[in-house]
Formats: structure tokens, sequence, C-alpha cells
């Protein structure tokens, strides 16, 4: 994990920065962009297991999906 929104799902979960996930609902995560299209296929209130690596233990988690926050708005810069 390289990010965690404070007081959204992964955090509550119980998911911390540096953790590995090695698998979503028992399939493989494979890199960021597979994983994030895994947990996009789940409905928000739904339960996900999550397995981890951390510190060289494997975990086991479950976590409830949320929805996915806006991105933040991109300042224009000003013209000079």
């Amino acid at each position: 994990m390289a990010g965690i929104f404070r007081d959204g799902p992964a955090q509550k979960a119980g998911l911390q920065l540096g953790d590995v996930i090695l698998a979503i609902d028992g399939e493989p995560a494979g890199d960021g962009r597979r994983s994030m299209n895994q947990v996009a296929r789940i409905k928000p209130t739904d339960k996900v297991a999550i397995q981890v690596m951390r510190n060289g233990k494997e975990l086991k988690l479950t976590a409830e999906v949320g929805l996915r926050p806006p991105p933040a708005p991109v300042k224009e810069k000003e013209e000079e």
C-alpha cells in the first residue's frame, strides 16, 4: 500500500502503508491497477477478504467496500 485515505475502508480494515496485497477475495492481486479493478467490481457495503504480507507475515483482513472519493480539483495557474 502506497497510500491510505484516513478513515477510509482500507484503514478501517487494518491495512497499513507498506502492506503488500497478495489476494482480494481469493484472486491474486497482481499490480495496483488490477487490485483497484478487482475492488471496483464489488458493490459498496459488500465485504471483501484481503490477504496481505506485512513485515514478512501473511495476514487476512476483511474490508467493507466504500465509494471512491472524487479526484481533487486541479488548480489552474494564474496568468502572469
